[in-house]
């Protein structure tokens, strides 16, 4: 070992992540019915065959396992397995089952998310996850899946950034279904949580030992002004819905809302949800920052320092933040699994620069004893980001859309090279 590096101990997870909507190509589901509005994906893109990885799995497994990596993330598409309500698709289950027996042959452990933001159309038609109805059948879906998957898979993720999933869809209303209600996304919060919970239960009944958790996305909320009063009370307000909320809950068994620069948990007890969390999952791209106004859209979002880097979305790279997130997660004792970490840059350089800061991030989280036990790079490959089509290249491996070209970048090389050797 090369004397200075920093070193990770034997057995970390060393992976990448995709989504099931983003990469796989051919769906159909309430995100392709949104993508059909005007204005409502950049350019006017449509995720159309995406990666088509659904065909192209195994030769990209293949490849991310040759490059060193040791795991993968990947979720299953509930609209596949479940087109109609109660009507499950053997054909669906049979290709994630050779999906997962993919990965496994080339060398990478499954991480697999049971929900990442997108739901079947007769969902979608029966009010979503307003309709309390929700709970029942997203417990039915997961004991499908895993009827299915269960022996060939360890690590399950119920739902992917829950809190992200409900403000940008029922109150900042620029995901489907384009509502702006506090209240509809209030509700939304509390059915994702039951549904975790029956996820939970439906996955360690059937197999005890399997590892199940939350993929959270976290972020730091900072003043603007650090001098104000207003901007330091409005980011921690912040920081209690939108970093500590879910987690909470899911720690103590209680939904408590915070209020005014308090918490105040009221009554809101949640059966078979205290303690329904193996390991922390930790989605992180970098801080907020908050200037106080009426507009909280507005003041959670305002712009980075002058001369701070960003990537293409403008958003600031800020490795600090995690680190910051890690030590408060730290405390509560449970593996913490970053599961999603990355930048959308045509910058390999950059992504190269911001991969090795937030892996220092990380090596200084384990010196200080905080029990992380994995790293996965968002994303394996460029793909539909949502709203952003695909003008946000995250990926490791470069993909051309109109041919399928891969071309792996010198950052998935880097990267690949630290998993093998454990050491940056």
């Amino acid at each position: 070992m090369v004397e200075g590096s920093l070193t990770f101990q034997a057995g970390f997870w060393w992976g990448t992540a995709t989504s099931s909507h983003q990469v796989e190509g051919g769906q159909i589901n309430d995100w392709t019915r949104w993508e059909e509005r005007p204005g409502a994906i950049w350019g006017g893109q449509r995720s159309g065959a995406a990666c088509d990885q659904y065909h192209r799995y195994r030769e990209d497994f293949a490849q991310l396992g040759e490059l060193g990596f040791n795991a993968h993330r990947f979720s299953v598409e509930w609209s596949r397995v479940e087109p109609d309500e109660g009507v499950f698709s053997r054909e669906a289950l049979d290709h994630y089952r050779r999906v997962v027996d993919a990965c496994r042959e080339s060398g990478m452990e499954p991480f697999l998310t049971l929900h990442h933001f997108t739901n079947p159309l007769w969902v979608a038609d029966r009010g979503g996850w307003l309709n309390p109805q929700v709970v029942d059948w997203f417990a039915r879906y997961t004991e499908e899946v895993v009827r299915a998957l269960g022996e060939r898979v360890t690590w399950w993720m119920t739902v992917n950034e829950p809190l992200v999933f409900a403000t940008m869809g029922y109150l900042a209303g620029i995901w489907p279904p384009g509502h702006h209600s506090l209240a509809e996304t209030v509700t939304v919060v509390r059915h994702m949580l039951i549904a975790h919970a029956r996820a939970y239960r439906a996955i360690k009944e059937c197999f005890p030992a399997a590892q199940v958790g939350v993929a959270h996305n976290l972020r730091p909320f900072h003043p603007s002004r650090p001098e104000s009063w207003s901007d330091r009370k409005l980011a921690a307000f912040l920081d209690r819905i939108f970093n500590r909320l879910f987690v909470e809950a899911i720690e103590t068994g209680i939904l408590g809302w915070p209020g005014w620069g308090w918490f105040t948990p009221r009554g809101r007890s949640i059966p078979g949800l205290g303690g329904s969390e193996d390991f922390l999952g930790v989605n992180y791209y970098g801080r907020g920052l908050v200037r106080f106004g009426l507009d909280l859209a507005r003041a959670a979002a305002q712009p980075p320092p002058p001369g701070a880097e960003v990537n293409q979305l403008g958003w600031e790279v800020y490795p600090e933040g995690l680190l910051e997130v890690l030590r408060w997660l730290g405390r509560y004792g449970k593996p913490i699994i970053i599961t999603e970490n990355g930048i959308c840059t045509d910058d390999d350089d950059q992504r190269v620069r911001f991969i090795r800061s937030h892996l220092e991030v990380v090596a200084r989280a384990l010196s200080e004893g905080i029990p992380v036990r994995g790293y996965f790079y968002w994303s394996s490959h460029d793909n539909f980001e949502w709203a952003e089509g695909y003008r946000a290249r995250f990926g490791l491996i470069g993909v051309d859309f109109d041919t399928q070209e891969r071309t792996v970048r010198p950052s998935a090389r880097f990267l690949g090279e630290v998993a093998r050797r454990g050491a940056l």
